[in-house]
């Protein structure tokens, strides 16, 4: 974590509203350009279609016997049309898929990011030491507006980076920001070809499919079966109809063909019975924006935009090959839902039992390689998203501070999660060991500062701008006590509700790791003023050594008589 902040302070984020403009003018006319294209190919297939019927049914009436070639060459040609067809409307969502992406980040510049993706809430357990008091969590919170990836994996490694202050982060990941924050045509591209697939998928179906697929993954490892034994079972199917064609004629091959049809459909179905929990046709489609999302970050290392370290880049490579070597199984097996290939040529030539001795030779060799390009396809992902919100919010890059025990240096600090035009910035200069007790009125800000000041360590930890004019600091942790609930399923009171995480807190100030910034709200106010005072006092001193630092709000200005004791360490201020 320490080595994620360094000497940039001087580099600003900017709000790429123009660029985001200009991306959606040019996907606009792409789209208008290939619905043109599309309409002709559309009406191209329908002509195609009914001359298809017309000359099958001439030929048939005039029992030629170039009939059958003439008839599937035209089947040949109307499946090229229409595999160009699909093409064209894949181009079309592509460059809608843009547009989208361009609307939701010019609405998150604006001050709404209320989309449909994963809030948060659903990582968390119940207990957690500053999230929920920081408004990480919910609809209108700092990971709803983080979370703009594109896929549950790189979901998943974003709530870990945002929930988890012990995660190390290395300079490359900081650098990996930074670049990709200058191309914004390059994360548009990213979002919209990873979405290509899913992007009728809620954010629950999308994270379903990929858990479907992890505890695929890691399934106990199954017998393939022998290419030897599938190759004769084929050939015995081949010369049995050859010879019944040969015997009978036509008649034979028509109704030797669906019986065996029906029957190797049936053996079909066995092959796939233990992967009945598996949704076939939407791990497919999950892999292929897998396949896509990875094509774009390796057009753009070799373009000489270079964002991400050689080691993620190979490992993506493999993966690549990967993906397509599974992607080949995973839509043979999704092409039984076909009525015409599942009960005709899939059920002769016994695909599900081909298609899933396949995977399961995959899995047995690179599936444990697999799932840690998958964790590096995710950790990119996650890059991906908090780039869009360092391009989009804009802020200063947080330095280190040059006195170790300067642990806070900020000019101008507002809220991450308040509009720019209604932020109302403050100064302050924190050092190792200091307590900071701050009074004022309702309502006058006391809160949303200390606030901005634990989302001040925690962006700077992802390496992500700060709503500032300058921001030094070093690695801090952090715990919070400001919004204390009863647990009546417990048998908590708020009192004991807030005891009993003031004690959390306690503990985790006193483990090993970075200091912790304590951030504490009122605490004790369910008791009356003297018990309050008297309490908050020892938890001070309970903290004389501490070497991290401690925020304090109160309404109670008696406690500002403590700070006689120890004027060097305790310090006073006031919100008007």
């Amino acid at each position: 974590m320490a080595s994620l902040l360094g000497p940039v302070a001087d580099q600003h984020a900017s709000m790429p509203k123009d660029a985001y403009l200009e991306v959606d003018k040019d996907a606009a006319e792409q789209v208008d350009a290939l619905k043109g294209k599309s309409l002709i190919f559309g009406l191209l297939r329908l002509l195609w279609l009914i001359g298809l019927f017309f000359v099958g049914a001439e030929l048939m009436a005039a029992q030629s016997q170039w009939a059958v070639p003439i008839a599937g060459a035209c089947v040949v040609i109307f499946l090229v049309l229409t595999m160009y067809h699909a093409r064209l409307d894949q181009q079309i969502q592509w460059h809608k898929n843009r547009q989208v992406f361009c609307k939701q980040a010019l609405e998150r510049c604006a001050g709404n990011w209320q989309h449909d993706q994963a809030d948060g809430s659903t990582y968390l357990d119940a207990w957690h030491p500053y999230a929920h008091d920081l408004d990480l969590v919910g609809s209108h919170g700092l990971f709803a507006l983080l979370n703009t990836t594109a896929s549950g994996s790189g979901a998943k490694v974003l709530a870990n980076l945002v929930f988890n202050d012990e995660e190390e982060l290395e300079d490359a990941w900081q650098k990996s920001v930074h670049a990709l924050t200058k191309l914004d045509q390059r994360r548009v591209d990213w979002w919209a070809s990873m979405q290509l697939e899913t992007r009728l998928w809620s954010a629950d179906e999308e994270r379903a499919c990929f858990d479907a697929y992890l505890a695929w993954l890691e399934l106990d490892q199954e017998k393939p079966t022998s290419p030897f034994l599938l190759h004769f079972a084929r050939l015995i199917i081949v010369l049995f109809l050859a010879f019944g064609f040969l015997l009978v004629g036509w008649t034979w091959l028509w109704t030797g063909c669906i019986l065996l049809a029906g029957i190797a459909s049936l053996l079909n179905d066995q092959a796939t019975r233990k992967w009945s929990s598996i949704d076939v046709d939407r791990v497919d489609r999950l892999l292929r924006s897998w396949e896509r999302g990875v094509s774009v970050i390796l057009e753009g290392e070799q373009s000489g935009q270079s964002c991400f370290d050689k080691e993620q880049v190979a490992a993506l490579e493999t993966m690549q090959s990967a993906l397509r070597t599974q992607l080949s199984a995973w839509h043979g097996l999704a092409l039984a839902s076909n009525p015409f290939w599942r009960f005709g040529l899939g059920a002769l030539l016994l695909s599900d039992w081909h298609y899933q001795s396949r995977l399961l030779r995959w899995r047995l060799e690179d599936g444990a390689a697999f799932k840690q390009q998958l964790h590096v396809l995710g950790q990119m992902d996650a890059c991906f998203a908090l780039a869009n919100y360092a391009a989009e919010q804009g802020g200063v890059w947080a330095d280190r501070s040059d006195d170790p025990d300067c642990l806070l240096d900020v000019e101008d600090l507002g809220h991450p999660l308040i509009a720019p035009e209604q932020r109302v910035g403050n100064d302050i200069s924190l050092r190792s060991g200091q307590v900071l007790l701050l009074t004022g009125a309702n309502a006058s800000g006391k809160s949303t500062f200390l606030r901005s000041l634990a989302l001040a360590v925690l962006l700077a930890r992802l390496g992500l701008p700060i709503p500032a004019k300058r921001c030094s600091l070093q690695p801090q942790r952090l715990a919070t006590v400001m919004r204390i609930h009863d647990a009546l399923w417990q048998g908590l009171s708020r009192f004991q509700a807030e005891v009993r995480q003031l004690k959390q807190v306690m503990e985790r100030s006193a483990s090993p790791g970075n200091p912790v910034l304590l951030i504490l709200d009122e605490i004790l106010g369910c008791t009356n003023s003297e018990e309050r005072r008297l309490g908050t006092l020892a938890f001070i001193r309970h903290f004389r050594d501490y070497q991290g630092l401690i925020l304090i709000t109160t309404h109670d200005l008696s406690l500002t008589s403590i700070a006689a004791e120890e004027p060097e360490r305790m310090n006073c201020y006031h919100f008007a």
